[in-house]
């Protein structure tokens, strides 16, 4: 946290300021831009860890161009749903809010609309991991990225054909793939099962370690002079005719800016009531456990294709991840049972993951902020007062793109809508 300063009360709105609502790769990415343009920046958070940024599978997935609201994703979920299984969960009973937006999300599912997207995800995602790489290399830093791509695996043909024809769709936007056999998938992964029935391997997707990331995204805001505060902003006014807009947090601080920005995540709707707007984002729920390991368990980022569990081995430790649940209370960690669902389910694909001791493994949670649309919001609500949320699954690899695109229309005091 940083240190307490006078409230900020003379600040014009002429001047290069703002604050941002939110401390998650987001807001830190929008921070760094800011602040690296000379900007007086301040950021609120009530977690020094905000839970989705830290819990998230830890993958620049240029592979996942096809917006969610899709009509295999829309089946596949109603599937796993009938089920009970899939990694895919519906508290009962269901909020009105969400079934309101479960109905957006499968009108927005129609092939048209999909198809409509796909090249724009992708450029976004390219040109995001191309920033990342710029960032490094202006802050003489290291955010650890691995470029071994990431092998989707599958224990069944019909799984296997599934995500073929996934590949298949996703590849006039430039994303790459490579259909392995079960032979060709082992290679390109000696620690897998040998009961599998083969995969497809996405060259270009990135993995790392969120909680790394973040924090190096965050430094180097902080050392171009951006100021993060663990802080929760409980009200705010949108700027009046030629004013500042202001905010107050639960600390009794009063603040004002030329801008606020919201990229609060899954709170984001939260925090926009605070302004009189609305933004309309549904938390997706997804959870993690990381396992101590003696060494990496794989060369390489894989995916379960047939039980939708992620593993992203460092050099330490193992990573898995999984689960989308909407609705229900909201919850600070994962149940013991979906701990065991993501082990079990990582085992089969990867034997030597049941080897290693789970006393000390670290289990977070994280909520998704899920549009219907599957696309990312950046809009106005208010005078000085602008909305940046809604990357779903794709927070890390949409961060730096998103973050320099609402920052550049803040330069040019262009509308957002």
């Amino acid at each position: 946290m940083s240190a307490r300063r006078p409230p900020n009360l003379d600040a014009s709105p002429n001047q290069q300021s703002i604050i941002i609502v939110g401390g998650g790769i987001v807001g830190s990415y929008l921070a760094y831009e800011c602040a690296l343009a000379g900007w007086e920046v301040d950021v609120f958070d009530p977690q020094p860890e905000p839970a989705a940024s830290y819990a998230n599978a830890g993958i620049m997935a240029l592979s996942y161009a096809q917006p969610m609201s899709n009509l295999r994703a829309l089946v596949t979920g109603a599937k796993a749903v009938l089920a009970g299984g899939g990694g895919i969960e519906l508290a009962t009973p269901l909020p009105l809010r969400t079934l309101g937006w479960l109905s957006k999300f499968a009108w927005a599912s129609r092939p048209g609309h999909t198809k409509r997207h796909i090249r724009t995800i992708y450029n976004m995602a390219r040109t995001s991991v191309d920033l990342y790489a710029e960032l490094e290399q202006r802050e003489s830093t290291d955010l650890h990225l691995r470029r071994t791509g990431w092998l989707y695996v599958a224990t069944s043909p019909k799984a296997l054909r599934a995500q073929a024809r996934e590949a298949a769709t996703v590849a006039p936007a430039g994303v790459r793939s490579q259909l392995l056999d079960a032979v060709e998938t082992r290679a390109c992964e000696p620690a897998l099962a040998s009961d599998i029935a083969g995969g497809v391997f996405y060259p270009d997707d990135v993995s790392f370690q969120p909680g790394h990331v973040t924090a190096t995204v965050r430094n180097a805001a902080q050392s171009r002079g951006a100021r993060f505060h663990t802080a929760t902003v409980t009200s705010g006014r949108a700027a009046s005719d030629g004013g500042a807009v202001s905010v107050e947090t639960d600390l009794g601080e009063h603040h004002r800016a030329r801008h606020v920005v919201i990229a609060a995540g899954a709170q984001s709707g939260e925090v926009a009531r605070l302004f009189g707007g609305r933004v309309a984002v549904e938390p997706g729920v997804g959870w993690s456990v990381e396992i101590p390991a003696d060494g990496p368990v794989a060369s390489r980022a894989l995916m379960s294709i047939d039980d939708h569990v992620v593993i992203n081995s460092a050099d330490t430790r193992v990573r898995l991840s999984g689960g989308m649940r909407f609705g229900g209370e909201p919850r600070t960690a994962p149940t013991p049972a979906e701990i065991d669902a993501l082990v079990r389910a990582a085992t089969r694909l990867v034997p030597a993951v049941g080897e290693f001791d789970r006393e000390a493994a670290v289990a977070r949670i994280g909520s998704r902020p899920m549009t219907a649309d599957g696309l990312p919001i950046f809009k106005k609500i208010g005078r000085g007062v602008t909305v940046l949320t809604g990357h779903g699954t794709l927070g890390m690899t949409l961060a730096p793109f998103t973050a320099r695109r609402v920052f550049d229309l803040l330069c040019n005091d262009t509308r957002l809508d």
